[in-house]
Order: C-alpha cells, then structure tokens, then sequence
C-alpha cells in the first residue's frame, strides 16, 4: 500500500523551514506533492546561496517534476537513497550550463524515482559518468546496446553472435543496416580518418561502458576491437533515457 503524505502533515513540516525559501519557492511548488515540497525545502541552503540565478534552475526542475508527478513511485522518492540522489542531482542542476546535460539529469532522476533497476547501488560511479561523457559518445554506446545497430547486424548475419568488431566492422554495420540519410553513417564513414573513433571506442571501454581490446596492429585504423557493451553500460543507458 502506497503511503501519503497529507496536506495537513506536510504543512506542519514545511513550518520548521526557512520562511523566506518558502516565498521564493511556493508559486511553484503548488504544482508538486508535499513530499516533494520537503526535499526542496531540506535543499533550502544550497537554493539560497545561489540566488536568482539557483532559483530559476530550481524552477526548471519542479516543472518538470510537476510534469512527470505520477511516473514517481511514492515509496521511492520517500527513501534515504532517493533523497541523496535528488540533492547531488539538485546542485548539478543548478550548476550545468548546458541544456542537453540538465535534460540528463532530470531524466536520471526520473528513471530513479521509477525505480528503474531498483537493486543497483552504483549511483555515484553514474553521476560521474555523466559529468565526463560526451554526446558523441553516447550514440556510439547506444549502437551496441538492445535493439541497436550491432544487434540487428548479428541478428541478419549468421555467424557474427561472438564477432568483436573493430571499427570497420562498426562501419560495416552502421551502413547494411541505416537508411542513406542516417545521422551515423557521418560517424563511421567507410573511407577516412578514424583516429578519432578509435579513442571514443577506447574511452568507453575506460569509462567501463564497452567490453575493449587492444589489437596489435597499431597504425591501422583498427587499434580498438569492442566485444559488446557492459552492464554498466546497459544501465547507464537505461537512467539517463528519456
């Protein structure tokens, strides 16, 4: 059984907060359950002592709370670990430049109060993925993961279930099994420069998101053979999708 927060028991905890936090904050918080009110009120020092400028960030992230209020599972936003992750999530937030990584960050936080993969405890190790990977390396891991390129390759070429693919087997795929126009066909052309795929390959193997191997053939374009992609990797892919 699902256990609520009432009006009654959040306005009596919100009255123990910062008088002023709850000014600045309360048009906004309407929209959100006083469960949520709390944990942003508990953040009440870190909002304050980044001003206007925290504010409008915080605002950012309780719309879009508000917009996804019922995909969070009560119990898990009420947990020690969620509130954690929440308040890491909260500062990063605030402290982001970019759009496309504040958007990472509020879907982590989303897929965490789904409760997605609800056994793994490795938080910390996707918060500082998150705060090193690139977007380039992202479509990269995503061609590896279920339902990517390199599964639909193995899926129509018999033979290749255990192939480890260097990258012109990489290109190879991406071209047999994208439309002309696809967006990845730019990121493996068959003919070119590959010095800089092979770091993004061996970057994700690094990062602990690729199964990598060194071949031993240096100089020819196949430095970097990847066997498939981690756990890890599955899982990081899984919290940070929208």
């Amino acid at each position: 059984m699902k256990k609520e927060v009432s009006d009654i028991e959040g306005a009596k905890l919100i009255g123990k907060h910062s008088a002023s936090l709850l000014v600045q904050l309360f048009p906004v918080l309407l929209g959100v359950s006083p469960t949520w009110q709390l944990l942003f009120l508990t953040a009440g020092g870190m909002i304050n002592a980044w001003g206007d400028f925290g504010q409008s960030r915080v605002n950012e992230l309780i719309s879009f709370i508000s917009q996804h209020k019922d995909e969070f599972i009560l119990e898990v936003v009420e947990s020690e670990k969620f509130k954690a992750v929440f308040l890491v999530v909260l500062e990063l937030h605030m402290k982001e430049t970019s759009e496309r990584r504040r958007n990472l960050l509020k879907n982590y936080l989303l897929n965490v109060g789904r409760d997605v993969h609800p056994e793994f405890d490795e938080h910390t190790k996707i918060i500082s993925t998150m705060n090193i990977i690139s977007f380039q390396e992202i479509e990269v891991l995503q061609i590896f993961n279920s339902g990517g390129v390199i599964e639909n390759y193995k899926r129509s070429h018999q033979g290749t279930e255990n192939m480890a693919f260097s990258y012109g087997g990489i290109a190879s795929a991406v071209w047999d099994v994208t439309p002309n126009d696809h967006p990845l066909r730019i990121l493996f052309p068959m003919q070119g420069p590959r010095d800089k795929m092979n770091q993004i390959l061996l970057s994700l193997g690094n990062k602990d998101l690729l199964y990598t191997m060194n071949a031993d053939n240096f100089g020819s374009g196949e430095e970097v053979k990847v066997r498939n992609i981690t756990e890890f990797g599955k899982k990081f892919l899984d919290f940070i999708s929208a």
